[in-house]
């Protein structure tokens, strides 16, 4: 729920990526590849289309996010995608980290953030290597509106009111990863709590 909340305060276009419900795990699905249209209606997959189709903004914005809630699980599947470019982040069970906390190991972890500092190929252990260098080039410096959503939330205390839903040092370590990416002025790497 916090990370839907603060998409929420700091409106489009995270409000427009984070998925406002969670998935249930539905009799007979296998997984949630396998779960049809649960989130923000869409159907799609969990995974990214081929490169080259429209999604450099998206990926872009959703490693900003990622990188403001210390997700520690983004990967090529905690996400659903569908064309015309679209993107939902989902499964945010591992977010809100504090340094020290646990990074998931896997190869495609920190997916967008990796992707925003160059990074272009995934080994993953059960498939063939995710080849994304179709996407064009991304920056890790902080755009105009990411400028904007860091100066909201070093501005308020309560961190758009997501501070009430976390713990004081889940909430602090935010505090700290606002303060740092307005001070260096590029979104942190991944696992960089």
């Amino acid at each position: 729920m916090a990370a839907w909340w603060l998409a929420r305060e700091l409106g489009p276009p995270w409000s427009e990526l984070v998925a406002p419900t969670v998935w249930f795990d539905p009799p007979d699905a296998q997984d949630i590849g396998s779960c049809g249209p649960v989130i923000l209606g869409m159907g799609g997959y969990a995974s990214l289309p081929r490169p080259g189709v429209g999604f450099d903004r998206l990926i872009s914005d959703a490693a900003f996010f990622d990188a403001v809630i210390g997700a520690q699980d983004r990967h090529d599947h905690n996400l659903r995608a569908e064309m015309p470019p679209r993107l939902a982040l989902i499964d945010h069970g591992y977010a809100f980290a504090r340094t020290g906390d646990w990074h998931n190991p896997y190869e495609a972890a920190g997916l967008f953030l990796k992707m925003r500092f160059g990074e272009r190929h995934f080994p993953v252990p059960d498939g063939p290597v995710l080849d994304y260098s179709g996407v064009g080039p991304l920056s890790p410096a902080l755009g105009a509106h990411e400028q904007a959503a860091i100066a909201r939330l070093a501005a308020d205390r309560d961190l758009l009111g997501v501070a009430q839903l976390l713990s004081d040092d889940r909430a602090q370590a935010l505090r700290d990863r606002v303060a740092r990416m307005a001070g260096s002025g590029e979104v942190l790497h991944a696992a960089d709590f």
